[in-house]
């Protein structure tokens, strides 16, 4: 679950026709050359090219009509994501002044762990153990990244710095 913050258009905000472009969403300017008249079209600056502004606006909300308004939603966030990663969910983000919602971006950001490392798709667990159990072997319980404790068979005469492998774990 994560908490987000998105603007939404005021209930009993009005929408009224723009009255620099005529609803149309874009401006014309024509000038005057030597060669003759030259038109060029741009998005209207006052509804940047929506054709509606706000008329009425209800106390609380912004110049452009819209509060913000505070959800809690649920994602799945698949295994493995890394740094930098991201999700695109539809509909999610900030409203437009038409009531339309946009996309909203979730970005990935890693938090370090105590004693797990990411190395890629592995995880790695640096452990120190007793110089018996290096020496004559044994088994040590180890954590695994979901919380459990697992038992793992140390072989007599490990040599320090040598990587032992947990398949699927």
């Amino acid at each position: 679950k994560i908490k987000i913050k998105r603007s939404v258009l005021s209930d009993g905000a009005e929408l009224i026709t723009c009255p620099t472009c005529g609803g149309q969403g874009q401006v014309t300017a024509v000038q005057n050359t030597i060669l003759g008249q030259m038109r060029s079209a741009s998005i209207c600056p006052h509804c940047e090219g929506s054709g509606k502004r706000i008329g009425n606006r209800p106390p609380g909300s912004g110049p452009d009509g819209m509060v913000k308004k505070e959800e809690t939603i649920r994602i799945n966030v698949p295994a493995g994501v890394e740094e930098g990663n991201y999700m695109t969910l539809n509909g999610q983000g900030n409203e437009d002044i038409t009531g339309s919602p946009g996309d909203l971006i979730v970005v990935f950001v890693e938090n370090e762990h105590p004693y797990f490392i990411r190395d890629g798709e592995h995880v790695l667990l640096e452990l120190n153990i007793s110089y018996p159990i290096a020496v004559l072997g044994g088994k040590i319980e180890v954590p695994t990244i979901d919380g459990k404790k697992v038992g793992l068979k140390i072989p007599a005469g490990i040599q320090s710095g040598q990587v032992l492998r947990m398949k699927g774990k």
